[in-house]
C-alpha cells in the first residue's frame, strides 16, 4: 500500500453556472456553520480542509462540497526535506492555509440515527439503515437485544435531506401525500383536536384579560377638562393595548403549531407522539415570532406589488416554520430554505395547499364536526410532505 499521504484544498471556487450565494447556504446548511464561518471560506487563498489523511478520505470530503457545488482539489501532501511520512490523522480538523485561526470547513458530517447531532462519517457505524455515534452505541445496542423496533429505515437517509430539496432532487404527488396522511389521522385525532382547543382557550383567556385591562386603563386616561387631548390619550393607549394583545397572542398561538406540525412530521415516520409535545416549543417563542413577522411583511409587500408576489412568497414560506424547529435554523435561513425549496415545485405545493384549505373549509359547514378528522389530516399531510423533501435528522 501506498504511503503517500493527500490534502483537501478549497479556493473559494464553484461549479459553473452554481451561484455563490446558493453555495454558500447549502455549505451553511450541510456542515451547520454560522455565516461568518462560510465566508471566511470563500475570502481567497487556500483553505486546507483536509490535511494528511488518505486518497479514499479526501474523495469523500470533496464529494461532500460538490453536492453544495463548490470545487475543491486534492494534491499530494508535501513532505518536508529529511522526514519520513506522518501517519495519516484523518480525523484531524481543517485548517486555513495561513493558520490564521480563522474557523476552517468541517469534515463530510451525517446524522446520529439516534440523537440526532452530526459527526464525521468516519465516526459513526452503520446498522442497516441506521447511522450511530459512539455515545448512543450502548443503548442502541440493548435495544437491538431488548428487541425493540429500529427506526433508522425512518430517517432522513431513506427520504428527503436539505442538500436534495435545495436542488429540487424531490417529488410527490397529491393523491400519494394526502392518502398516506389520510391513515395517519386515526391514532392522532385526540392529540392534534386537543392541542388545537388548548391553543384557541389560551388565547381567548389572554384577549379577555387584556381586554379587561383596556376597560380599566382607558377611563383613567380619559381628561373631561381636555377632551381633544384626552381623545388622543385614549387612542394611543388602546392602540398600545391592542398591538399587545396581537403580539400576546402570536406568542401563544406559533409554539402551540409548531409542536402540531412536530407531531405529525414524527407521526410520518411511525415515531411515538404524546400531547405534551404541544407544550415543548415555548423555549423557542422569539425565534418563532421573528420568523413569523418576516413572513408577514414578506407577503404583504409582495401584495402591494401586483399582487402575485405576495401569492407567490405566501406558498413558498410555508414549510419555514417546521424547518426551523426541525432542523434547528435561524428564521432567516429557514424561510429562504422554504421558498428556495417550494419554488422548485410551486405549483404543485400551490395545488396541495389550496386543496387542504377547501377540504377544511368544506369539513367546517356541517357545524364544525368534521374538522375533527381534516384539522389533524392537515398537519399529517405536512408531516408526509416534509419528511418526504427534507428528511428527519432530529429523532431524539
Amino acid at each position: 500500500m501506498s504511503d503517500t499521504r493527500f490534502r483537501v484544498v478549497f479556493e473559494g471556487k464553484v461549479e459553473a453556472g452554481a451561484a455563490v450565494e446558493d453555495v454558500k447556504q447549502k455549505l451553511g446548511i450541510l456542515f451547520k456553520l454560522e455565516a461568518d464561518q462560510v465566508d471566511r471560506l470563500f475570502a481567497g487563498g487556500k483553505v486546507f480542509v483536509k490535511k494528511n489523511v488518505s486518497r479514499e478520505v479526501c474523495e469523500k470530503t470533496r464529494a461532500a462540497f460538490q453536492r453544495a457545488g463548490a470545487v475543491c482539489t486534492i494534491e499530494p501532501e508535501p513532505v518536508p526535506a529529511g522526514e519520513t511520512v506522518r501517519p495519516a490523522d484523518d480525523s484531524a480538523e481543517p485548517r486555513t492555509a495561513d493558520d490564521a485561526g480563522t474557523a476552517p470547513a468541517p469534515p463530510e458530517s451525517q446524522a446520529c440515527s439516534v440523537c440526532g447531532k452530526r459527526f464525521a462519517a468516519d465516526d459513526l457505524i452503520r446498522y442497516k439503515d441506521s447511522l450511530i455515534c459512539a455515545d448512543c452505541k450502548p443503548a442502541f445496542v440493548q435495544r437491538l437485544k431488548e428487541g425493540a423496533a429500529v427506526s433508522g429505515s425512518a430517517l432522513s437517509g431513506k427520504y428527503g435531506s436539505i442538500d436534495k430539496a435545495l436542488s429540487g432532487r424531490y417529488d410527490f404527488t397529491i393523491g400519494g401525500v394526502l392518502s398516506e396522511a389520510w391513515t395517519l389521522v386515526n391514532g392522532s385525532k385526540l392529540t392534534i383536536v386537543g392541542g388545537m382547543v388548548c391553543m384557541y382557550i389560551a388565547v381567548f383567556v389572554v384577549t379577555l384579560l387584556l381586554g379587561m385591562l383596556l376597560g380599566a386603563v382607558v377611563p383613567m386616561v380619559a381628561d373631561p377638562g381636555n377632551p381633544e387631548g384626552s381623545r388622543t390619550m385614549v387612542m394611543a393607549v388602546s392602540m398600545g393595548i391592542q398591538l399587545l394583545i396581537q403580539l400576546v397572542t402570536m406568542a401563544i398561538t406559533y409554539p402551540f403549531m409548531a409542536g402540531l406540525f412536530m407531531i405529525g412530521i414524527r407521526r410520518s415516520v411511525n415515531l411515538p407522539t404524546s400531547f405534551s409535545m404541544i407544550f415543548d416549543y415555548f423555549n423557542r417563542v422569539i425565534s418563532l415570532l421573528v420568523l413569523n413577522i418576516l413572513y408577514f411583511i414578506f407577503v404583504i409587500i409582495g401584495f402591494l406589488l401586483l399582487v402575485l408576489p405576495g401569492i407567490y412568497l405566501a406558498v413558498a414560506y410555508l414549510l419555514a416554520m417546521p424547518i426551523m424547529i426541525e432542523k434547528n435554523m435561524s428564521p432567516w435561513q429557514a424561510l429562504e430554505t422554504s421558498r428556495k425549496t417550494i419554488s422548485k415545485k410551486w405549483f404543485k405545493f400551490f395545488g396541495l395547499f389550496l386543496l387542504l384549505w377547501l377540504i377544511v373549509m368544506v369539513s367546517a359547514i356541517p357545524l364544525g364536526i368534521g374538522l375533527i378528522w381534516t384539522v389533524p389530516l392537515s398537519f399529517m399531510a405536512v408531516g408526509v410532505l416534509y419528511r418526504d423533501i427534507f428528511g428527519i435528522e432530529d429523532v431524539s
